[in-house]
Formats: C-alpha cells, structure tokens, sequence
C-alpha cells in the first residue's frame, strides 16, 4: 500500500500544475515504494484522470542508514517496512535517506 499513498500524492501535486507537464521526475526511497511497482500504478492512475502519454523517470534513492553501534552505509530494505535494523548489530536503525518523495521537475 505503500506505492498506492505515493502515487496518490504526486498525482495531486502533478494536478495542480499548469500547463500540466507531458513529463515528471521523481526521486522515490526505496522506504517509500517499489520504483517498479510505483511507475506502473502510476501511469494507469494518471491515465485514468486523462493525463494520457505523460512520462514518468523515477530516480530510486536507496536506503542508507546510521547506527549507535557505528555502522554507516546501505541497508536492504524489507517490503513495506517503516524502520530498518542495522546489520552488525540488527537494533533500529536511523535512516539517513531513502524516504524521499518529490517531483524534481
């Protein structure tokens, strides 16, 4: 369900811009949603509210993290998940990016 709240709020940012854009880019976490399963939830929205052929370039922005214990890097992300664990010592984790969601143009 995570794509589905995603796709719902670029829709209504991408909706209220005028001239409505043939093209958006986005930069997606991985926190967020699937790039995969997002661009194609979003293009049969978008065509559903008649926004035919716009292209969308989604920019996957993966998860890094930090840890008490010292740890700093890239992290796997489970499906749907809201936090992550660190892999040296598997306590939550603070995630340094990956959950963003913006149009970049």
């Amino acid at each position: 369900m995570h794509e589905l709240k995603a796709v719902q709020q670029i829709l209504d940012d991408v909706i209220h811009i005028e001239p409505r854009p043939s093209k958006v880019k986005v930069r997606l976490g991985r926190m967020k949603a699937d790039p995969r399963v997002f661009r194609q939830m979003f293009m049969e929205f978008a065509a559903s509210l008649g926004m035919y052929g716009m292209e969308l370039e989604v920019e996957s922005v993966p998860v890094l993290a930090k840890c008490a214990c010292g740890f700093y890097g890239s992290v796997p992300v489970m499906e749907h998940a809201h936090f992550v664990r660190c892999p040296d010592c598997n306590k939550v984790a603070d995630v340094i990016q990956g959950d963003e969601l913006e149009i970049v143009e």
